[in-house]
């Protein structure tokens, strides 16, 4: 009787130790695969750098409002996207380019700049590389233009903003490329804001 007192004794405790090892091991897997799976979230819920800003002549033609963000949370630099809307474009009379100003010329371009960049610098100054496209609708076409045309234009320039929230400023070369063509003729200049 005293052997099965003891078996009995033995597996009495046995479970109790089995539960407590299952929770620790539990634990410490919740804590191995939720570690890399937080840094994730924290790194998903760091800001990313956006900039609104005004850009004169540049991509979008006459005048355009930007918005641009960067991909990497945290980061002044690095790859980013560009979008905007506009009005003026980069037109062709004769096969020459020329910059419309819809305002005087009475003709009405809406432009819309896309664009890819990449920002070298750690701080608050940076060179500014990109390219992109710039679709062009002629709202109400005069002469020769055609009522749609899409440019593709290459951008590099300096870009001055802040490490928080503020002023930032750009100014940048943008040759045009059209229907084969490479016109080296272009610029920019954006003042804006810019936060995280």
């Amino acid at each position: 009787m005293s052997g099965s007192k003891n078996t009995t004794a033995l597996h009495s405790t046995s479970p109790e130790k089995n539960i407590s090892t299952t929770r620790i091991l539990t634990v410490l897997l919740g804590v191995i695969l939720f570690y890399p799976l937080q840094e994730s979230i924290a790194q998903e819920n760091e800001m990313r750098r956006k900039s609104v800003y005004a850009e004169f002549l540049g991509n979008g033609g006459f005048l355009t409002a930007n918005y641009d963000v960067r991909l990497n949370p945290g980061r002044n630099n690095g790859l980013g996207v560009r979008a905007g809307i506009g009005f003026g474009g980069f037109h062709f009379l004769n096969s020459d380019p020329y910059w419309v100003n819809s305002i005087k010329s009475g003709t009405k371009y809406t432009s819309i700049p896309l664009q890819l960049n990449y920002i070298w610098g750690k701080r608050r100054s940076g060179l500014e590389a990109g390219l992109g496209i710039t679709p062009e609708f002629t709202l109400n076409k005069k002469g020769t233009d055609p009522a749609v045309q899409v440019t593709g234009l290459l951008n590099l320039g300096y870009r001055l903003q802040p490490l928080d929230n503020g002023l930032s400023f750009r100014i940048v070369a943008s040759p045009g490329i059209y229907q084969g063509r490479v016109f080296p003729i272009g610029a920019g200049i954006s003042l804006g804001y810019s936060f995280k």
